[in-house]
């Protein structure tokens, strides 16, 4: 693979599901990278940026609609594949959320996967604007506070 498409963060707790899923996307060319904890995506979600979100439903550390929450509410138009094996009311209320493009029932095979990525027709190096924290923030605004005319 000389280019990549794009990063894919895939959020799931389980190493085997979650490396299968690395592996089929890897064959369509996206880079990725693994998380197991809705904490450490949000880490990831803030300090990279990645064409795709992966995310299962049940987490160590809560829900994946928890984070799906979260991005929501910083704007985030980061695209997202949700998996899970939850009951109906679940799905529904991921069905909410304008992020998540497909919702996706486990277990999941490989051919479904392709199927719901080519869907998206995310375009090769796809880029999102990544989530910023407040310390980066206050550090960007300083730079430009110091370029301003009459700073110097």
């Amino acid at each position: 693979m000389k280019h990549p498409k794009g990063r894919v963060l895939i959020l799931d707790d389980d190493i085997l599901v979650a490396m299968n899923n690395k592996d089929t996307l890897e064959g369509l060319g996206y880079k990725c990278r693994l998380a197991h904890k809705v904490q450490d995506a949000y880490h990831f979600l803030n300090h990279f940026e990645y064409c795709l979100l992966l995310c299962d439903h049940d987490l160590p550390d809560g829900k994946g609609l928890n984070l799906i929450k979260k991005l929501s509410a910083k704007n985030s138009e980061l695209p997202v594949i949700y998996l899970s094996a939850a009951p109906p009311s679940v799905l529904k209320e991921a069905k909410n959320y304008t992020q998540i493009k497909k919702i996706l029932s486990k277990p999941l095979s490989a051919k479904k996967l392709i199927c719901a990525v080519e869907e998206l027709n995310l375009p090769d190096i796809y880029k999102r604007q990544r989530l910023i924290g407040s310390e980066e923030r206050q550090m960007l605004l300083e730079v430009h506070k110091n370029d301003e005319p009459g700073n110097k």
